[in-house]
């Protein structure tokens, strides 16, 4: 095998590898966006106990309902007590009837603001007597956010394909370039003429398939013993596959007729 065969391996490499921690820096900011959001309930103040009731066992139902948290007048009662130490008016406390309180806690990571909304409807048309609180302006600049990392990470995608198709094609004629001399003995000495344009895409072949191949066995393998907690799109390992291809046929292109 050819040195620069080698090193181009070795380039292709190293390029992916850079290129797939994209996708876990861009799920880490993520994940800080959704630590943020997620850690702030939605509050509903309930003064029936029939309404309260109900509430639980719709939560129950709802698939993008993290959990949900009941905290009952006498709960709340105690917790006004011992917050502010408020023992000697525990008795006047306990005349009253403090309403209850649920704390919804959704989940963003896998549904959007549609399932918000559809929550925040069934619940002022269904019981019209409970108080909704939410910081709806907070979830909106959440789901802003979270759309502009979105479209940065296809730009991202974008830059690298472009570099990496430049850099990969660049070195590519270079490499075969150097090589010119030793084909025109090659051929000058009996070898047939449709030889190296066959060893190009053999050797195109393997620089294609054996890294892209060894990085997607890595992810996956890592992925099986629980090393990473992150994803990858399967649709990027396409890409960066489709990627190599074509810089292989554009180094091919330019060429032309040394090869």
């Amino acid at each position: 095998m050819n040195r620069y065969i080698v090193f181009l391996f070795v380039v292709i490499f190293i390029l992916l590898l850079a290129w797939n921690l994209i996708p876990f820096l861009f799920q880490q900011q993520k994940n800080m966006y959704l630590n943020e959001i997620e850690e702030s309930p939605i509050v509903l103040i309930i003064e029936s106990s029939t309404d309260l009731d109900s509430l639980s066992i719709l939560m129950d139902d709802l698939n993008y309902i993290d959990h949900y948290v009941v905290e009952r007048d006498s709960t709340i009662s105690n917790l006004l007590i011992e917050t502010y130490n408020l023992e000697r008016a525990k008795n006047i406390l306990a005349k009253y009837d403090l309403p209850d309180i649920i704390k919804i806690y959704l989940d963003f990571s896998q549904f959007g603001l549609d399932k918000y909304f559809q929550l925040e409807k069934l619940i002022k048309t269904g019981y019209p007597d409970v108080i909704y609180k939410y910081n709806t302006r907070k979830l909106l600049d959440f789901e802003t956010r979270k759309n502009h990392l979105l479209n940065a990470f296809y730009l991202i995608n974008g830059i690298v394909i472009i570099f990496v198709l430049l850099l990969l094609t660049f070195l590519r004629v270079h490499f075969e370039s150097k090589q010119n001399n030793y084909w025109k003995i090659f051929r000058e000495s009996g070898g047939h003429s449709t030889y190296r344009n066959r060893q190009y895409w053999l050797n195109s072949i393997l620089l294609c398939v054996a890294p892209a191949g060894i990085i997607v066995g890595i992810y996956y393998l890592f992925q099986a013993h629980g090393i990473i907690s992150g994803e990858i799109n399967f649709y990027l390992f396409i890409a960066q596959f489709a990627t190599l291809v074509l810089a292989s046929i554009l180094g091919r292109i330019f060429m032309g007729e040394k090869i």
